[in-house]
């Protein structure tokens, strides 16, 4: 499914936000690496 997915380039989207305070809550957070 993944490699389908990146594949297909209309799948996705890249989003980028010039500043951080603009993103949704969570997504300028790290990931915890448990």
């Amino acid at each position: 499914l993944l490699r389908a997915l990146l594949a297909d380039a209309s799948a996705y989207e890249i989003v980028t936000f010039d500043d951080e305070r603009e993103a949704p809550a969570g997504f300028a957070e790290l990931a915890p690496a448990w």
